[in-house]
């Protein structure tokens, strides 16, 4: 697991976000980001098979609204405009209609 020190205020935070742990508290909101930049109209769903998305916390007070919070939101999906890499991942820059596949 990768924290990320400036956005997950604790380890601890993110393993309760991602196994379900109780016994810690959270203080903020698990969001998806992308390990690299992503053009616009790539298709998601091959950087998904390349393990290219990554699970992190942000303080609730920083989370973009529509934020991607599962993988199973990029399914099927492509960028509709660039997305950065550890960029919070609004779903109004998604689009199903994606000009590859067209």
């Amino acid at each position: 697991m990768v924290c990320l020190v400036a956005l997950v205020p604790g380890c601890a935070q993110a393993r309760r976000a991602v196994t379900g742990d109780s016994s810690v508290s959270i203080d903020g909101i698990v969001v998806l980001v992308s390990t690299v930049d992503i053009p616009t109209g790539a298709l998601l769903d091959p950087l998904i098979a390349q393990g290219k998305f990554q699970v992190i916390m942000v303080p609730t007070s920083a989370v973009v609204p529509g934020a991607v919070e599962n993988i199973e939101q990029l399914l099927g999906m492509c960028a509709d405009s660039r997305i950065y890499q550890n960029e919070q991942i609004p779903l109004a820059r998604l689009s199903d209609a994606c000009p590859e596949r067209e």
